[in-house]
C-alpha cells in the first residue's frame, strides 16, 4: 500500500501525518497501531527532514472526514509505543493547517477522539515565514475522578487537587491535576534564587514521570508530568515527560495545563498573553475565567512542514520512501525560534 505523508511539528514536537480531510483513511487501528511504533523509533524509524529531529517522531496523526459529520476533520494520534492519545495539542495545529489548507479555508473544527476544537490561521507575524495556528484548547477539568486520580483516604472527598502532594509521590513536591482532556500532573518550581529561574532536573522528571505511568491504583491512565520554571513576567518554561513517549521537545496540552495552573497561582496573570518556551520553541497562551467559573485555554503556536512524500508500506510494515520533498524554507524561517528555545533551555534545565 502507498500512502501520502507530511513530517511536521509544532514546537519541535515533531509528528508524520498521513491521511487527508477530504478523503476517507482505509487503514484499521492495528495496522495503525503498527505504523506508529515502526515509524516513530528514534533508531529506526522515518529518517527524512533536517530540521528539528531527522529520525523518528514523537508521534503518528491521521486524518480523514469525520464520519460523524460534526466538523470538518477526524485527528488521531498514536505514541510512538502505539497507545492513542485523547489529544495532542501541538499535533492539533498541523492536522488543522492540514485540513485548513485541503478546505480551502482559514478556520475550522478539528474532532479528536475525546472533543471537538475551533481552529484557525494566526495572521499575525510572530516570526517570518513561520505558519502559526491558534487552537480554543477548551477548559480544563479538575475532578480527581474524571482525570483520573485515585486519591487516598485521607483526601477522598477532595473535589480538586492543587499545588499538594499526592500519595506515592514525594510529600517536598507539590502538584496540581487536570485533565486537558488527557491527564495532566503539573508542578511549580520555586525559584532558589531571586531573579534567577528554578532549575528543572530531567531526571527527576524521568523518574517521577515514569512512577506515574506505571502506578496504576493511583493514576489509572498514567498521565504526562510537567515542570514549570519562570522565566520573567509572563514567561515561562515548560518541561514535560508525556505517557507513552517520554522526554519530548513540547507538548502542547502540557503546556496549556502548565499555563492555566501559573495563572490560577499567580505565576503568570490571567486573560494577558503568556509566552510559553520549551525546547523545542515557545508558544503563546491565554488563560481566562469561564462564566461558571471554571479556567480555559488558547494557544497559538507553529505548525511547520518539513518534508513530504509517499510511504510504501508492505505486509509487514516495511517502510520505503520512493519520493520526497523537503521544505527547507519552513525549515529554515523556523530555527530562530528552535535557537531560542534551546537558549532558555540552557537556563533551566539540567540534563
Amino acid at each position: 500500500m502507498q500512502l501520502g505523508f507530511t513530517k511536521c511539528h509544532g514546537s519541535g514536537n515533531d509528528f508524520v501525518m498521513i491521511g487527508d480531510a477530504r478523503q476517507p483513511l482505509l487503514l484499521k487501528t492495528g495496522e495503525l497501531v503498527r505504523l506508529a511504533r515502526t515509524l516513530c523509533d528514534r533508531q529506526s524509524g522515518i529518517n527524512v527532514g533536517c530540521g528539528v529531529n531527522q529520525l523518528g517522531a514523537d508521534g503518528l496523526l491521521t486524518l480523514q472526514p469525520d464520519p460523524q459529520a460534526t466538523a470538518q476533520v477526524l485527528m488521531r494520534m498514536f505514541n510512538p509505543d502505539g497507545s492513542e492519545a485523547e489529544l495532542c495539542g501541538n499535533g492539533l495545529r498541523c492536522a488543522a493547517r492540514s485540513a485548513m489548507q485541503s478546505h480551502g479555508v482559514d478556520e475550522l473544527v478539528v474532532r479528536t477522539v475525546s472533543s471537538s476544537y475551533r481552529v484557525k490561521k494566526d495572521f499575525e507575524e510572530h516570526v517570518a515565514k513561520v505558519f502559526n495556528v491558534t487552537v480554543d484548547m477548551g477548559r480544563a477539568v479538575f475532578t480527581p475522578t474524571k482525570i483520573p486520580l485515585v486519591l487516598s483516604n485521607d483526601h477522598h472527598n477532595s473535589h480538586e487537587v492543587i499545588d499538594c502532594a499526592i500519595q506515592s509521590l514525594p510529600d517536598e513536591i507539590k502538584f496540581s491535576a487536570l485533565a486537558m482532556p488527557n491527564p495532566h500532573f503539573v508542578v511549580l518550581l520555586p525559584a532558589q534564587r531571586k531573579a534567577s529561574p528554578a532549575l528543572i532536573e530531567e531526571s527527576q522528571l524521568k523518574e517521577l514521570g515514569s512512577t506515574i505511568n506505571n502506578l496504576l491504583s493511583v493514576f489509572p491512565r498514567g498521565g504526562n508530568l510537567n515542570f514549570v520554571s519562570r522565566l520573567a513576567d509572563n514567561e515561562i518554561f515548560v518541561r514535560t515527560f508525556e505517557r507513552g513517549a517520554g522526554l519530548t521537545n513540547a507538548c502542547g496540552s502540557g503546556m496549556t495545563a502548565a499555563s492555566i495552573i501559573a495563572a490560577r497561582l499567580g505565576m503568570v496573570e490571567l486573560e494577558q498573553p503568556v509566552k510559553v518556551y520549551n525546547k523545542g520553541g515557545y508558544v503563546i497562551t491565554q488563560t481566562r475565567r469561564t462564566s461558571d467559573g471554571g479556567y480555559a485555554v488558547e494557544l497559538t503556536g507553529n505548525a511547520t512542514f518539513e518534508a513530504s512524500g509517499l510511504l510504501n508500506c508492505q505486509s509487514d510494515i516495511k517502510v520505503e520512501y520512493p519520493e520526497i520533498v523537503e521544505y527547507s524554507d519552513e525549515i529554515n524561517a523556523y530555527a530562530h525560534v528552535y535557537a531560542s528555545g534551546l537558549a532558555m533551555a540552557k537556563r533551566c534545565v539540567r540534563c
